[in-house]
């Protein structure tokens, strides 16, 4: 149990971890890269949810050969047509009803179709465990070692469901595959999405909405899923954070985060909306876990600690989106390494590469015409760029990141550059389905 003891050491003391960075700095990678493998160590937490139901199981996107791994953009439809609603957040469900967006055209309401674009990246000692994973159990995932991710059209609406999951890689200490319960997450999600989120509910995932105590939808879709794979027994222990989203044909967005995952909103080339990290303290974000009874039981005679995250803890907001507005899903590997003006600048040059944004005479940026026409390249494009800056930002060893500053702050020792991790990004574009009789304005 010694492998056990120390990453609950690392958990609960994080000045120890503060001196290990501080005595190894200057060793940096791969030396230093197990070092802070290790700092994610402490990030695990323990959880004593209630079992539910068996898992769906379905395989999610393709094994990458290397390098960055992309995904196509979902089905977008319907002509460019002009902004609608209002921006900012609301409470979660039951505290603020989510708004219907601005009428488009004639008095009906509007329609909004969606673009999706992902990019991923793994580190080089995850890719290594997801790869060995993969030989052993032979399942297609995509190359994004301990994250992972899911986006899906709701059945024959316009509605997306999409979420980007964040596995706990401290479970590798004590010999669990911590892909196991990141991808399985994604995969059930992904699974059940049309049938928990849409209406009507089919079989017995009808029953277990009707019965649940959550009514917020991106809720309902992650509290449903990490109850399905608790109880299937073919995940035996693991865990990790979680942010999803469910974005309606009325334009509204509803997000349940979970952890240090997180996204942002965009509009006309300003950042609108960004979600804060929920952590018990530095680097020990919230998280969703499965933890074996034997190793319940060795903690409780040890005197260790359950953090005990479940869906519920989860931070709820409503958004309502305009026309062009791109909302961007990400795991800590990105937020970690790029600050709020990098990734905006970033969206911001490639929605305008990508031909779904242009500049006004005052070089005001707004969407452009015939927008559904560029979406899907759009869209990959900003995510590729997203990971791809993350990724020479993870790997700078001098520019100190969000993480590095975080840490000098917090644990007062001088942590410098960047933060090593797996890249997860996904990037919807939200388009304004019109008869005509809305204009984009430039």
């Amino acid at each position: 149990m010694a492998p056990i003891r120390l990453s609950l050491l690392v958990a609960a003391y994080p000045t120890i971890t503060a001196a290990l960075f501080l005595a190894f700095q200057r060793l940096r990678p791969p030396f230093l890269q197990r070092i802070i493998a290790g700092q994610h160590g402490g990030r695990l937490a323990y959880s004593t949810s209630a079992l539910g139901l068996a898992r769906t199981a379905k395989a999610l996107g393709a094994v990458g050969d290397g390098g960055l791994a992309f995904g196509g953009g979902a089905a977008v439809g319907g002509p460019a047509g002009g902004a609608a609603g209002s921006g900012g957040a609301a409470g979660p469900a039951g505290t603020a009803a989510p708004g219907a967006a601005a009428a488009g055209g004639r008095g009906r309401p509007a329609e909004f179709s969606y673009a999706v674009g992902m990019a991923c990246q793994a580190k080089r000692a995850s890719a290594q465990r997801a790869m060995a994973s993969l030989r052993v159990r032979g399942a297609d995932r995509p190359n994004s070692g301990e994250d992972s991710f899911f986006y899906t059209q709701l059945g024959d609406t316009s509605a997306h469901a999409l979420g980007v999951i964040d596995g706990v890689g401290g479970w590798c200490e004590v010999g669990v595959d911590a892909t196991e319960f990141s991808h399985s997450l994604a995969v059930a999600m992904e699974s059940i999405a049309p049938a928990v989120v849409g209406a009507p509910a089919a079989g017995d995932v009808a029953s277990r909405v009707a019965a649940s105590k959550f009514a917020f939808a991106p809720l309902v879709l992650l509290d449903t899923a990490y109850t399905m794979i608790k109880s299937s027994g073919q995940v035996e222990a693991g865990g990790s954070t979680a942010c999803v989203g469910v974005a309606t044909a009325g334009g509204v967005l509803q997000t349940a985060n979970l952890g240090d995952s997180g996204y942002a909103i965009v509009r006309n080339g300003s950042l609108l909306y960004a979600s804060q990290p929920q952590t018990h303290f530095f680097n020990a974000p919230f998280q969703l876990s499965i933890i074996p009874e034997s190793m319940l039981a060795e903690d409780e005679r040890q005197g260790g600690r359950h953090f005990g995250d479940e869906p519920a803890d989860a931070v709820l907001a409503t958004h309502t989106l305009r026309h062009g507005d791109v909302v961007m899903f990400c795991t800590d590997g990105l937020l970690d390494n790029l600050a709020p003006t990098d990734y905006l600048a970033i969206i911001n040059k490639s929605m305008v590469a990508g031909g779904c944004w242009a500049r006004d005479a005052g070089g005001r940026l707004g969407p452009a015409p015939d927008l559904p026409d560029r979406a899907r390249d759009a869209v990959d494009l900003a995510a590729a760029n997203l990971v791809d800056a993350a990724l020479r930002a993870s790997l700078d060893t001098k520019t100190d990141g969000p993480f590095a500053l975080e840490a000098q702050q917090k644990m007062r020792f001088p942590y410098r550059g960047g933060k090593p991790d797996d890249i997860t990004v996904l990037v919807l574009l939200a388009q304004q389905q019109s008869d005509g009789s809305v204009r984009v304005r430039l």
